[in-house]
């Protein structure tokens, strides 16, 4: 047996400037439809729809929401890290994130979040080749995630982030440059709580400077990271 576990459901910003009014039927060893007591949940544009239930099934689950007159439909089957789905209802988008998993979540997640790392002052003539890696006691992940790949920024130069990585209590954050034969840090920070916007410094050789929160949710439009 497998279950789908479902965290939130958050509105696209933007969107239409009245409220969606929304079932969610779910599909697996039983049929499940949401709200329990048979109402609607109303969604304004950007808005979240804290849902943390798990449901049990075992080839597949069928989702399916709607607002009464557009349905959007998609299947889990196999297991998975936190991941985002997207539902097209009329023009309105919805971003459901999810995971599959042997057992059920037990939905005490939290996430940090990377909004912004901005090179003040580089070490190199050029630009620096920026990496990062995520370290908690389950691991690490690596942003861009594939190896060698990184973002090129220059004195003055930001990178609009928007990334979350699911945490578990304690994180260290590592920046890297990446270079020819060793690769040179730049700097870290530990996050060990929840917390609004907050700033980290860091100075090296170079100085950047890396803007960060920590939450329950993942901040609208923001990309989530493979778990760590």
């Amino acid at each position: 047996m497998k279950h789908l576990n479902i965290y939130s459901l958050t509105r696209a910003p933007g969107a239409g400037s009245e409220p969606l009014s929304l079932t969610l039927k779910v599909r697996g060893a039983a049929e499940s439809v949401l709200p329990k007591d048979g109402a609607k949940q109303s969604l304004a544009a950007g808005a979240a729809w804290k849902v943390r239930e798990a449901f049990a099934f075992e080839d597949e689950c069928t989702v399916e929401l709607g607002d009464g007159t557009n349905t959007g439909t998609f299947t889990a089957k196999d297991p998975t890290a936190h991941t985002a789905a997207s539902f097209a209802l009329g023009n309105d988008a919805v971003k459901i994130i999810f995971s599959v998993t042997e057992s059920a979540a037990k939905f005490d997640e939290r996430y940090l979040n990377l909004h912004t790392i901005k090179c003040e002052a580089s070490e190199e003539v050029g630009a620096t080749e920026v990496y990062v890696i995520v370290k908690t006691p389950s691991g690490e992940v690596r942003f861009p995630s594939e190896k060698d790949e990184y973002v090129s920024l220059g004195n003055g130069e930001s990178l609009d982030a928007k990334i979350s990585f699911p945490f578990d209590g304690e994180a260290t954050v590592e920046l890297w440059d990446e270079d020819t034969g060793e690769d040179d840090p730049l700097g870290t920070f530990d996050v060990a709580a929840l917390t609004e916007l907050a700033r980290a410094e860091l100075r090296m050789d170079a100085f950047f400077i890396v803007d960060y929160s920590v939450t329950e949710e993942i901040p609208s439009e923001f990309q989530h990271v493979a778990s760590v």
